[in-house]
């Protein structure tokens, strides 16, 4: 398509049909004016918008009496002492406590505060953690349990061991 063929672009903008001289990389023609900016640009001339439908009356008392809702805002964010928030937890005040006192939710208390020091999480247990070694010794002196002899076992063991003994002998002997 050459320049003449198409008007120019920002002229045909301010209503005048002026022939494009030169085409521009993004495809808009320019004439000599445009194009050395001699001419002064002017705003869009705006279309007329398009005029709106009448509303039929009987639907129109129904917009008229309806209320417009309003828009619920945000509300405003509450300045927390953390400091205070973190004096309670050392102190030993429950987390959940924490949430209620200051309205705030347990993550958050979790990530701006710090545990007290010190203080772990309770051990849930029956007792002192002890071997296995200790707790068998513990109940053989307290009388539980079947009390187990360790040389018939290890009699019946070997006697197992010598009969296998055996059958790989003769096994050995057939093939």
């Amino acid at each position: 398509m050459s320049p003449a063929s198409r008007p120019c672009s920002p002229c045909a903008s301010r209503g005048r049909t002026v022939p494009a001289t030169r085409v521009m990389l993004s495809g808009m023609g320019k004439c000599d004016d445009c194009f050395r900016g001699q001419v002064e640009p002017l705003p869009r001339i705006p279309t007329p918008a398009a005029p709106k439908p009448a509303v039929p009356a009987e639907r129109a008392e129904r917009y008229e009496s309806a209320p417009i809702p309003q828009e619920k805002t945000m509300p405003a964010k509450k300045e927390i002492d953390w400091t205070a928030v973190q004096n309670d937890r050392s102190d030993g005040m429950s987390v959940k406590d924490i949430c209620k006192k200051y309205g705030v939710s347990n993550p958050t208390v979790y990530t701006k505060t710090k545990a007290p020091a010190g203080k772990a999480r309770a051990r849930i247990s029956k007792g002192p953690a002890t071997t296995f070694k200790a707790r068998t010794a513990a109940a053989k002196a307290n009388g539980a349990g079947p009390e187990v002899d360790l040389p018939a076992i290890i009699k019946a063991l070997i006697a197992r061991r010598d009969k296998i003994d055996r059958t790989i002998a003769a096994l050995q002997e057939i093939a």
